[in-house]
């Protein structure tokens, strides 16, 4: 069981890492479902993340925002009945690789997907993750 003790005398560390910039990816085994697809939109402008969400199967999520708005964006996503879903990464301090505030539903096959993430310099992650050199 993890206790996270929050000290409230001391807000600037809290706030300081509240606002670092945080890029988390999420793979499920497949996202058809009309209602999760929209959840997932909404939940990210709800959050005033940016990024990305991949229908199809199998599913990726790319969620960019303070790092306690993706951490909250994870923590809603994986409440959803899910057949598989898991974090893959996440990674912190990081350069931002979309527009702020701008959350799109991709439609595109795996190698349109990886050129997509190339042209932002971001494909290592999701490229390592299914075994490309």
């Amino acid at each position: 069981m993890n206790i996270m003790y929050h000290c409230l005398g001391d807000s600037s560390a809290n706030s300081e890492e509240d606002n670092r910039n945080c890029r988390v990816w999420i793979h499920s085994h497949h996202i058809y479902n009309k209602h999760k697809r929209k959840f997932l939109v909404d939940t990210a402008d709800q959050l005033s993340l940016s990024g990305f969400s991949c229908p199809g199967k199998p599913g990726f999520i790319c969620v960019e925002g303070h790092e306690v708005d993706c951490d909250e964006y994870w923590a809603r996503v994986r409440q959803l009945t899910w057949q598989k879903i898991n974090l893959i990464s996440k990674e912190v301090n990081v350069k931002t690789a979309f527009p702020l505030t701008s959350f799109e539903e991709l439609r595109c096959d795996k190698s349109d997907f990886i050129k997509y993430l190339e042209q932002r310099s971001i494909s290592a992650v999701i490229k390592n993750y299914l075994g490309f050199s």
